[in-house]
């Protein structure tokens, strides 16, 4: 890739002095060279010095017998800087509270990583890929239910 098209500064902040492309994808190397792919550099939270992949609390979820779907991302916190915020869509049938939601991760997640606020919908917002588009499920919906508080 050359860069963007009439767009220099863009450009500039994706390709690197060394010419490389910066995808913002995070990786790891095993010990056979393979790589892997650990989360978006942008979706990291960044909570009390610790670093939480969403794509960890997400896999922890979708195992969840209770839960069809679910999105974790940050939510500011004045003490942390950021903790864990999940939104989550109910398997029909199941009436899962955010507490239960809750238990859940502490029997799966490092103390750090147990989401703060639950936040229930019917579905989440997907893009032509099937993959769910991010931004989109911070926006609060109606009658969404936050651990500890209804609104």
């Amino acid at each position: 890739m050359n860069g963007y098209f009439q767009r220099p500064d863009e450009t500039k902040a994706m390709i690197g002095p060394s010419g490389w492309l910066r995808t913002g994808d995070l990786v790891r190397r095993d010990a056979r060279g393979y790589l892997y792919l650990v989360d978006r550099i942008k979706d990291i939270i960044l909570s009390g010095g610790y670093t939480i992949y969403p794509a960890e609390i997400e896999r922890a979820l979708a195992q969840y017998d209770e839960l069809s779907g679910a999105v974790a991302y940050p939510l500011e916190d004045e003490l942390r800087g950021q903790v864990v915020k999940v939104t989550v869509v109910r398997r029909p049938g199941s009436s899962c509270s955010a507490e239960d939601v809750i238990a859940y991760c502490r029997g799966q997640l490092a103390a750090f990583k147990v989401p703060r606020a639950v936040e229930f919908t019917d579905r989440l917002p997907t893009g032509s890929t099937g993959k769910v588009i991010r931004n989109a499920t911070r926006l609060t919906p109606p009658r969404a239910t936050v651990y500890g508080k209804s609104s």
